[in-house]
């Protein structure tokens, strides 16, 4: 029983290790490095105490902190929505030409928006002069379209307000990425894409390697806009880090059981070996005047336990691609369940307790039979 939870346990420490790799090392699609999500437009979110003075005023505090983001060498790109890249959430329905409703990640976006991630253009182009809808490859496809001709997209949830709405052509397809955790796969989303798009959220992307000039001239810029140096921001490469905190917590929770299972396994086996090989010094002591060699001694002591091994694997092997199987049944990108996933943790088990083992097996075939026999 202990080598078979011990064996379940380590099997389960490994594919989630195996998993949280595959989460951090898989590239998101979209650029992570050098980008700031920061929160720079600090105003009252009571619009109904808004005058025609206040909001010029307002007006006029948010153009002079893009009119400075623009002006900064060190800042490559930045636009401003009403998330960020990992944020938007909102599912809406949408028909295609056919009629067909399909629900789609839907988000607003600028055109500036698609330079800063470097998000690749795959067919069409980017609105950049009136309003328009772009999708990724994986939205294309839910829509039912192979291409963008003849691709139409109809908000259904207008057309409740406007029944004669007309269905606007898609302008642009995008390469899909990943737009949160990427065990939920690429979600097919629709972009409604304005070049006057405004919101409050800045996303910015430095030059290389002025990632802290770019936050000094931030503070400096607040402090100059609102009279202090205080705004919230955070690192995008950090954001994507922390979709991952619960995977890394898991991975680290099945290692730390999997590892106080060997030491319990170990533990208990170094006890009932002590006692199992004791009781058999006469036998052993037998053999050996009768001409066994150290080898022969070896297998006969081993083979026991070996066969413990062997058949605790063979429980646990079901048992532990039934967990992982159950714990991963919703999530679209996974770690592969492979043969050498059990081996190895067959293996680490095999090893420590044979060690574990070892010493005793050596003392035992090395007894003197006319002292054994004497004692006995």
């Amino acid at each position: 029983m202990q080598y078979t939870v011990t064996i379940v346990l380590v099997v389960l420490a490994l594919f989630f290790h195996r998993h949280l790799n595959l989460l951090l090392n898989t590239p998101p699609g979209f650029q992570v490095e050098n980008v700031i999500h920061a929160n720079l437009v600090y105003e009252s979110t009571d619009y109904a105490s808004y005058t025609d003075e206040s909001i010029q005023a307002r007006k006029q505090r948010v153009a002079q902190i893009d009119e400075a983001l623009s002006k900064c060498p060190d800042i490559s790109c930045w636009t401003a929505g009403l998330y960020s890249i990992l944020d938007f959430d909102y599912t809406a329905e949408f028909q295609n030409a056919k009629g067909e409703t399909v629900s789609l990640n839907q988000n607003f976006a600028s055109p500036e928006f698609f330079t800063l991630f470097n998000l690749k253009l795959v067919e069409g182009k980017l609105p950049v002069e009136e309003d328009g809808f772009v999708v990724n490859r994986a939205a294309l496809r839910a829509l039912g379209y192979t291409s963008l001709e003849g691709a139409t997209v109809l908000d259904f949830r207008m057309k409740e307000f406007v029944p004669d709405l007309p269905a606007r052509p898609i302008v642009g397809v995008i390469e899909d990425y990943y737009s949160g955790h990427i065990s939920k796969g690429v979600r097919p989303m629709l972009f409604m894409v304005s070049p006057t798009m405004r919101g409050d959220v800045y996303q910015i992307a430095c030059q290389p390697g002025k990632l802290s000039q770019v936050i000094d001239y931030l503070r400096k810029l607040e402090r100059e806009v609102y009279g202090t140096e205080n705004f919230q921001y955070s690192l995008l490469k950090d954001d994507v880090q922390k979709l991952y905190k619960s995977d890394q917590q898991v991975a680290t929770i099945y290692s730390a059981f999997a590892f106080i299972a060997i030491v319990i396994s170990c533990l208990g086996l170094l006890g009932i070996s002590l006692f199992d090989i004791r009781q058999r010094y006469r036998e052993i002591a037998i053999r050996k005047v009768n001409g066994a060699m150290l080898k022969d001694l070896y297998v006969l002591l081993l083979r026991r336990y070996v066969g413990m091994l062997l058949l605790a694997a063979v429980v646990a092997v079901p048992l532990a691609w039934l967990a992982i199987h159950y714990y991963t049944a919703d999530l679209v990108v996974k770690a592969p369940v492979t043969v050498g996933l059990f081996l190895a943790a067959f293996l680490i088990v095999a090893v420590i307790s044979v060690a574990t083992l070892l010493w005793q097996v050596n003392k035992a075939s090395r007894i003197n039979p006319s002292e054994v026999m004497k004692n006995e």
